[in-house]
């Protein structure tokens, strides 16, 4: 590896580090979290537009009156993105199905460009049917991906074959009225997932 690859590499890392540093820094400045004690403001938009797994559009009705557990990824997403959904898979099956029925679990690509409607319906169905996966339009996933202050990117050096997406790995918990619940990070266990779900479903 000569110096001037090495010096490319560092800087595609550091660049990545400081942009989810400030994608980070945005969601958690913002009214957000339940453990910052700023939950309950409005987060995210409309998911109207966007195309799930079957090829069916959603619209604004589609996930109306549940709780949305939410994540963003990519079908070719290595590890964060099975991790995260194994965890809301485990969760959801901890739970009674009359709790099930309230809450739309949620996988938005964030790779449109090589995410189809069939690609994301076979990923998400490898983990649980109750996920629902969505992708669409470059323009539209960037619509959704600047209202839930998503940080995604496109990474790729010389001496890699195709492209990766380094993104933010929130998972986020919004309520009925559009207000943010949760906002779960990478550490977080299935068990407090369930806690917490079950804790918003009581009120």
């Amino acid at each position: 590896m000569t110096h001037r690859t090495l010096r490319t590499i560092i800087s595609v890392v550091v660049g990545v580090a400081l942009a989810a540093l400030i994608a980070y820094g945005q969601v958690k400045n913002q009214p957000v979290t339940h453990q910052t004690g700023i939950a309950g403001t409005p987060i995210g938009g409309s998911f109207a537009g966007l195309v799930d797994g079957h090829g069916k559009t959603v619209s604004d009705d589609t996930f109306k009156g549940k709780y949305q557990l939410v994540f963003f990824g990519f079908t070719r997403c290595p590890a964060i993105c099975p991790t995260a959904l194994q965890k809301v898979k485990t969760a959801l099956k901890d739970l009674s199905a009359d709790e099930q029925a309230q809450i739309a679990a949620i996988f938005v690509s964030v790779d449109p460009e090589r995410d189809t409607p069939e690609s994301v319906g076979q990923y998400t169905a490898l983990f649980s049917s109750a996920i629902t996966g969505l992708t669409g339009t470059p323009a539209a996933i960037d619509k959704v991906k600047a209202e839930w202050k998503v940080y995604a990117s496109k990474v790729q050096t010389a001496d890699m074959p195709e492209y990766t997406v380094d993104h933010s790995a929130f998972l986020y918990l919004r309520g009925p009225d559009g207000s943010l619940v949760d906002l779960f990070e990478t550490t977080d266990t299935p068990a407090k997932i369930v806690a917490v779900l079950k804790a918003a479903l009581k009120k």
